[in-house]
């Protein structure tokens, strides 16, 4: 928020105020920064991101590059993770991948272990289609 994590923040305002006021102060500043993004298809919870990551020990996140491709029209609202508890709809091993260029790590329920794994799948699938756009791209540019 304002160029300073939301850690940091939070950790700052917690000297001198109670969880709840910290929850409420974030769940505004980040209303006011990045709007309704209920309209966009990304409900928001209904906790405030510290109680939620004490009762659920989940915390949320939302990628300010992604929200302004959804803003912009350029990506959809794309059901990869269940909303019923936040995690891939796909099971592990599979739920790291998405749709159209879409991953997520961390999600495995299997600790460090799992998040390297997905990370390192997600890392062979970019080299592909890395690999597979400079293939495209060089057909194209060859003369036949």
């Amino acid at each position: 928020m304002l160029g300073i994590s939301t850690f940091r923040l939070s950790m700052w305002l917690f000297k001198w105020l109670p969880l709840r006021l910290v929850d409420l102060f974030l769940l505004i500043v980040s209303r006011l920064m990045l709007g309704d993004t209920a309209r966009l298809g990304l409900a928001r919870p209904k906790l405030g991101p510290l109680e939620l990551k004490n009762l659920l020990g989940k915390k949320p996140f939302l990628d300010v590059g992604t929200l302004a491709k959804i803003k912009s029209g350029d990506m959809k609202e794309k059901k990869m993770l269940s909303e019923k508890d936040g995690y891939p709809i796909r099971p592990f091993p599979n739920g790291w991948k998405g749709d159209c260029g879409l991953y997520s790590v961390g999600f495995t329920k299997r600790g460090l272990l799992g998040t390297s794994m997905d990370a390192i799948k997600i890392a062979h699938d970019i080299q592909k289609c890395w690999n597979e756009e400079a293939m495209h791209l060089l057909h194209q540019s060859s003369p036949l």
